[in-house]
């Protein structure tokens, strides 16, 4: 007589981090390193709403990299960064990098940004697109200096702050204004601005076949600079097409009044032929001017 043996096997469910919830898991003994590593990969296939559902510690671990380079590209992002400001301001404690580049924020908007930014304490680079907002990210640092705050990249220094306080951070290091304004500011005035910090890298710009009397004092000024700070590593200087240029490439900045200038001041300065609308993703720049991303 045969016999027949029915063996039911249970399917073991896959781990997920929703069990982290129900278990104590060792996934939180990691070196935080490493656990936000994890947590940025389960990321790519999970939304933050749902990781955040999974325990207080992991909700941490989320905001911790959702906040950690927060870039405001639009009005809307700018008004769901405020709103969740003001909804819970312990998620500014993560701000590493705050990127300003949208260009259509109305006054309120950009008086929200200005009162969100003292509030990121642990916040080392700043990013603006917006010229005309210089004056106010001045003052803004000059109210409340931020302890670390090292990297300021404006695209354009477009006008002088009304004070003459100065209103950089003690600790800015790299200071770059990466395309020239259709005003006239001299480079010490650009660093008056900012407090005349001591920095590491510094980046200047100028437009090619300007004024002359103006071109000389730039080109006096950056080789007092260079005198005056020995711990400047580079100094950076990004030549760009005459205004009225219909193409850039056809201006040789070698022979421009500008580079016979400067060519061969220091072994610190390098100057280079710039590109509208490319500040930002300039390989030298950020060759020269980027953080280590904490």
């Amino acid at each position: 007589m045969s016999m027949t043996t029915t063996t039911t096997q249970r399917r073991m469910r896959s781990f997920s981090l929703s069990l982290v919830s129900a278990y104590s898991s060792p996934l939180l003994n990691l070196p935080a390193e490493l656990l936000i590593e994890i947590i940025r990969l389960a990321l790519d296939d999970s939304k933050p709403s749902v990781l955040a559902t999974v325990n207080k510690d992991i909700t941490r671990v989320v905001n911790t990299i959702l906040y950690h380079t927060v870039t405001l590209e639009t009005a809307r992002r700018a008004t769901l960064f405020a709103r969740a400001a003001h909804v819970n301001p312990a998620l500014l404690a993560h701000v590493r990098h705050l990127n300003i580049m949208a260009s259509n924020l109305k006054s309120h908007a950009w008086a929200d940004i200005w009162a969100i930014l003292p509030q990121c304490k642990g916040l080392l680079s700043v990013t603006l697109s917006d010229g005309d907002q210089v004056p106010a990210l001045t003052t803004c640092l000059a109210e409340k200096r931020p302890d670390i705050l090292s990297s300021i990249t404006v695209r354009q220094f477009s006008d002088m702050p009304l004070s003459a306080e100065p209103s950089a951070a003690p600790s800015l290091a790299r200071l770059r204004v990466c395309e020239p304004s259709d005003m006239w500011h001299a480079p010490s005035d650009i660093l008056t601005s900012f407090g005349g910090p001591h920095l590491s890298h510094l980046q200047l710009s100028r437009r090619l076949n300007g004024n002359e009397e103006n071109d000389e004092i730039f080109a006096e000024e950056v080789k007092q600079i260079l005198r005056d700070q020995p711990r400047l590593k580079t100094l950076v200087v990004s030549l760009f097409p005459s205004s009225w240029a219909v193409d850039g490439d056809d201006e040789d900045i070698e022979q421009s009044h500008i580079w016979q200038m400067l060519h061969g001041a220091d072994e610190r300065l390098l100057v280079v032929k710039g590109k509208y609308g490319q500040w930002v993703s300039s390989p030298w720049g950020q060759a020269i001017c980027t953080q280590h991303r904490l």
